[in-house]
C-alpha cells in the first residue's frame, strides 16, 4: 500500500505484478484515463471470488459439485502437437463440460463475461477463471491427437470423373495393377460425390465415415508400427516394387460377416494397440479390402531417372526426381498442409564426369 500511495502523492505510473486492476486505477488518478469496461470490473471481482472459493473449497463443496474428491475433466483436441492447440477453445470447451457436472448450471452464465463490451478473450479469461475457482473439485486433461479436421477438394467433378476412366487401363498390366484399380475407384468415387453435394443433389451426402477412415496409426510396441484405412491404397508396392496390397488369390472372395463387424467396431472406436504381434484389421469399403501396411514400408511418392548430359563433349551423369516430394504450410496459424509435386535435376556426384574422344 505504501508504494500506492507514494505513487498517488507523486504523479508516478505504478506497476503491481499481483494486482494488474488496482495499478490501472492508479493511472487513471494521475492521468485521467476514462473509465475501464464492465468487463474488467467483473473480471476483478472474479479474481477476489477464486481466491473465496479456494480458500473454503470443502465447505463450500455441496454449493458446487456433487460428488466427493475429484473428478477428470477431458478435452481432446486435434492438432500436430501442442504448439497449434487454440486454448482459448479448450478453455471454453472446459466450462460446457463442467456445465454438465456442477450443480447449478447457471453458474456458468453467471462467471462468463457477456457484456456489449465483451470480446473474445475476455470469455477466454471468464473460462480460465471458472476453472481456476472450481479446481479443487476438478482435473483438467487436454488430450492432443492426430487427426484432419478440413479437407479442401480442389480442381472439378470432371477432373475426378476422368481419372476414374483412367484406371480402366491398369486392367491391362497384371493382376497386381488390377487390383490396385480396384483399391482406388471406391476412392476416387468419393472425390466425385463431393462434387455433387455441392451441386445440391438431394440423392448426396457426405460420407463423414469415408473421410474419418483416411489413416489410422497404431504402434506395434516392440514390433513393427501399422498403418491402415483407405490411404494404403497408395501403399500397394513397396519401394522395391513388390506387392504388399490385399492378398491377390483371396481379393475376390466375399468378406465374412466376423470379419467386417470386427473391422467397423474397431474404426468406430479406434481403439489402442491390440498387442506387439497384431496391427489394426483391414479397411473395408463395400467389398473391396484394404491393406494393413508396416509402417516402414511406406513408400516414396516420387520418381527418379538417370539422365547423362552432353553439354558439348563435357558428359555429366545427373538425376531427375518427380512427384510428391513434400508439402506446402500455409494458414493463419500454419494449420494447412497440401502435397506439392515438383520436378529438379542434380548431378551426381561432385565432378564432371568424362570427356569425349
Amino acid at each position: 500500500m505504501s508504494a500506492i500511495v507514494t505513487a498517488y502523492n507523486r504523479h508516478h505510473n505504478l506497476v503491481i505484478r499481483k494486482a494488474v486492476y488496482l495499478c490501472c486505477y492508479v493511472q487513471i488518478f494521475t492521468s485521467s484515463c476514462p473509465p475501464s469496461r464492465p468487463d474488467d470490473v467483473w473480471i476483478a471481482i472474479l479474481s477476489q471470488f477464486y481466491l473465496f472459493v479456494n480458500a473454503h473449497a470443502e465447505e463450500l463443496r455441496s454449493k458446487f459439485v456433487p460428488h466427493e474428491g475429484k473428478e477428470e475433466i477431458k478435452v481432446y483436441v486435434e492438432a500436430p502437437s501442442r504448439y497449434y492447440v487454440s486454448y482459448d477453445w479448450m478453455a471454453e470447451e472446459m466450462t460446457k463440460k463442467m456445465k454438465e457436472k456442477i450443480v447449478d448450471p447457471e453458474l456458468v452464465k453467471f462467471i462468463i463475461p457477456k457484456f456489449s463490451t465483451t470480446t473474445p478473450i475476455d470469455t477466454a479469461v471468464g473460462c480460465v477463471m471458472m476453472m481456476g475457482t472450481l479446481k479443487h473439485y476438478f482435473d483438467f486433461v487436454c488430450c492432443i491427437t492426430c487427426g484432419i479436421p478440413e479437407i479442401t477438394i480442389l480442381g472439378t467433378k470432371e477432373d475426378y470423373k476422368d481419372i476414374l476412366k483412367r484406371l480402366d487401363k491398369f486392367e491391362e498390366f497384371g493382376e497386381e495393377p488390377r487390383v490396385f484399380a480396384a483399391l482406388l475407384r471406391p476412392i476416387v468415387r468419393e472425390f466425385i460425390d463431393v462434387f455433387n453435394v455441392q451441386a445440391k443433389d438431394p440423392s448426396a451426402a457426405i460420407n463423414i465415415d469415408f473421410w474419418s477412415r483416411i489413416l489410422h496409426y497404431e504402434s506395434g510396441g516392440s514390433g513393427p508400427d501399422y498403418i491402415s484405412g483407405w490411404a494404403t491404397a497408395f501403399c500397394a508396392w513397396n519401394k522395391d516394387g513388390k506387392w504388399q496390397g490385399p492378398k491377390l488369390d483371396t481379393f475376390s472372395e466375399p468378406i465374412s460377416e466376423k470379419e467386417r463387424n470386427e473391422s467397423i467396431e474397431f474404426y468406430k472406436k479406434h481403439p489402442k494397440s491390440r498387442g506387439i504381434y497384431y496391427g489394426p484389421p483391414a479397411l473395408f469399403l463395400g467389398d473391396v479390402r484394404y491393406p494393413v501396411v508396416e509402417f516402414e514400408n511406406v513408400p516414396n511418392g516420387f520418381c527418379e531417372v538417370d539422365v547423362l548430359i552432353d553439354d558439348h563433349g563435357t558428359k555429366y551423369d545427373c538425376m531427375m526426381v518427380a512427384g510428391h516430394v513434400g508439402f506446402t504450410i500455409s494458414g493463419e496459424r500454419s494449420d494447412t498442409l497440401q502435397p506439392s509435386p515438383h520436378w529438379f535435376m542434380f548431378e551426381k556426384g561432385k565432378e564432371a564426369i568424362r570427356q569425349l574422344d
